[in-house]
């Protein structure tokens, strides 16, 4: 069975996600194969790791571990990622999946700087 069956039968038609607190612009499990095509185009040799998972009711709650190289930007990048997920089922299907993770650290690792807004004036840095 392939990535696309499996996302069909384990999300829920209308299935949301939400990234630090900001909702995706699409629904349904095509948001989900969109971005799993975006990630293995930037990303190689991804390795997820669950360190916890609680279950109540209709709700997962996941803190996981992601490793992974970026090579969007032509160089190899070590890349590691601590989150949690929330997922919540309807239908006994993935219906919302709220991420958290911290992505100043994931700007970090691939090379941007940090500058602070009293260091920038219209359109010039200092």
């Amino acid at each position: 069975m392939g990535i696309k069956n499996t996302a069909e039968i384990i999300l829920h038609d209308h299935f949301t996600k939400y990234v630090n607190g900001v909702k995706a612009d699409k629904y349904g499990p095509a948001v989900y194969l969109e971005e799993i095509g975006k990630n293995k185009e930037n990303n190689i040799d991804n390795i997820y790791t669950i360190d916890e998972m609680i279950a109540e009711s209709n709700n997962v709650v996941v803190m996981w571990n992601w490793q992974s190289t970026n090579i969007q930007f032509g160089n190899a990048v070590p890349i590691t990622l601590k989150g949690v997920s929330i997922f919540e089922f309807e239908d006994s299907r993935i219906r919302k999946v709220r991420e958290f993770y911290d992505q100043a650290s994931y700007y970090h690792q691939l090379g941007y700087k940090y500058i602070s807004p009293e260091n920038i004036t219209g359109n010039n840095i200092h």
